[in-house]
Order: structure tokens, then C-alpha cells, then sequence
């Protein structure tokens, strides 16, 4: 994954993985998401963006990767756990940056219920890995 092909009005991408495989998929992920190319954004951009992850931490997520940008306005693309459901970073509003956030399932709570508290105005790309 050298680029990140995501159309910027698109909204993030999520993937649903079973707990047993919660912890390998992260850190495969992570490297691969720092090592991926940032997308150059306007200091207002750059603004929405650093509200959206400070809402998102605030509400309990956990930043694994990127959820910032640089002197040049870089902003590398975000992994984060478990943002809350109704986090500006799922919301009606497209973000300007790459995101991706993963959730961890389990058996006796489906992922039905997490798609569910999501905003419908903005559907999520969703990706479940059983």
C-alpha cells in the first residue's frame, strides 16, 4: 500500500475483524499505513481534521497511526480503534484525510449493532473480516 486511493469526499473505511484476530491485523496495518504517502492539506482542512481526532480521543478511540500533519500541511493517513459511533470522524461530513477505523467483534455482540449506531447520512466503505 504505497498510495491511498480513497477519493477525499469518500467516506472512511471501516473493518469489522473477529477478536481472535483483532491484535494481528492492527499491527499489520500500522506499518503500512505510516509508510503510506500523505495527502497535502489547506490549513483549514488540517484544522477540521485535528478536531475530528481530538473529538475521537476524547470519546475513548485509540490513535494507532498518523492523525496528524506536518510543518508542510502533510497529513498521514489515521488508523484508529474503536472511535466512538457517533465521532465527527463518522459522520454526515466527509474528512479531507485518509481514515481508517478498525472494530473488534465478538460472537455474542454482532456487528450489526456497531453498523447500526453509525449515521446513516454518511455510510461507511465496510470491509468484515470474520
Amino acid at each position: 500500500m504505497s498510495t491511498w486511493g480513497r477519493d477525499p469526499d469518500a467516506p472512511p473505511a471501516l473493518v469489522l475483524v473477529a477478536e481472535e484476530h483483532h491484535a494481528a491485523l492492527v499491527e499489520a496495518l500500522r506499518p503500512r499505513l505510516l509508510a503510506a504517502a500523505a495527502r497535502k492539506l489547506e490549513p483549514e482542512q488540517c484544522a477540521c481534521m485535528r478536531e475530528a481526532v481530538r473529538a475521537a480521543l476524547d470519546g475513548g478511540a485509540t490513535l494507532v497511526a498518523g492523525g496528524h500533519a506536518d510543518s508542510q500541511g502533510l497529513w498521514q493517513p489515521t488508523l484508529f480503534l474503536h472511535p466512538p459511533t457517533d465521532s465527527s470522524l463518522l459522520g454526515a461530513r466527509p474528512l479531507p484525510a485518509p481514515l481508517l477505523a478498525v472494530y473488534r467483534t465478538r460472537a455474542d455482540r454482532p456487528a450489526r449493532r456497531i453498523l447500526d449506531l453509525i449515521d446513516d447520512a454518511c455510510p461507511p466503505h465496510l470491509h468484515h473480516l470474520p
